[in-house]
């Protein structure tokens, strides 16, 4: 049977962690799986978000993306919550945040903005 649900709002914030982990970890969480095959095994009540790995040294990011992946929309991270995280507020790596970018995203930019 088809998996039918709504979605919401959080759900933006669920896929932004998907991107982040995909993007710190080099290798994408659902490989090889079709859309259907995706939504079907979200859909599905036992299903375990993605352990973020240790191999993510960057403490901040681990912590951004475990929020972004809780199971239960409500207590994810929110938009305005990403965005004042602690992760977004050190220097890029390599280098120093400069004015213009404190400015712009409020701090510097971790680890692979």
């Amino acid at each position: 049977l088809p998996i039918y649900f709504v979605l919401d709002y959080s759900y933006d914030v669920w896929s932004f962690g998907m991107l982040a982990y995909e993007l710190a970890t080099g290798r994408a969480y659902f490989r090889g799986k079709t859309p259907t095959q995706i939504i079907n095994k979200l859909g599905h009540p036992e299903f375990i978000p993605p352990e973020v790995p240790l191999a993510i040294e960057d403490l901040h990011l681990r912590e951004l993306i475990k929020a972004c992946l809780q199971i239960d929309p409500r207590s994810r991270i929110s938009v305005p919550q990403i965005l004042r995280h602690s992760y977004f507020k050190q220097p890029p790596a390599g280098g120093k945040a400069t004015a213009h970018s404190a400015r712009k995203w409020g701090g510097g930019g971790g680890t692979f903005w």
